[in-house]
């Protein structure tokens, strides 16, 4: 089974950290996690949580592919069963640690030189500002 098959590795752990980022920095700005703009709405569904992390998607992938290429990530790191693929606990060890540090590192917004973690706060503040400013 490869990776780009195995939903679980792609949305498990790192996808997981991402969106408790997003969710974390919209209720710090008072936006409803539930209320969505572009992904339907439903019952327990965190449709705005599912809309703000789309920008942030790449980074994810990034970081996955990065560990592949490198050989960090490696076939000892998964449990093969007949019918999946489960992690290791090394491997959601590795993938925690260095998705956080990834999210640590600064790249360019806005000219400026900014941690990717504080992108994605940068983005449901500037979206809070958005709805605060609205006028229907």
């Amino acid at each position: 089974m490869t990776y780009w098959k195995n939903k679980e590795l792609r949305q498990h752990v790192v996808y997981g950290i991402l969106y408790g980022k997003v969710e974390g920095a919209l209720l710090c700005y008072g936006l409803d996690p539930m209320v969505g703009l572009m992904h339907a709405e439903g019952y327990n569904k965190k449709s705005l949580v599912y809309d703000c992390i789309e920008p942030f998607r790449p980074w994810a992938e990034l970081l996955l592919v990065t560990l592949f290429r490198n050989n960090a990530l490696t076939s000892a790191h998964f449990k093969y069963g007949e019918e999946k693929m489960t992690l290791e606990k090394t491997c959601r060890k590795l993938l925690v640690t260095s998705f956080n540090a990834f999210l640590m590192e600064k790249t360019l917004l806005n000219k400026r030189r900014i941690a990717r973690n504080d992108q994605v706060t940068a983005l449901c503040s500037s979206l809070a500002q958005a709805v605060k400013n609205h006028k229907a």
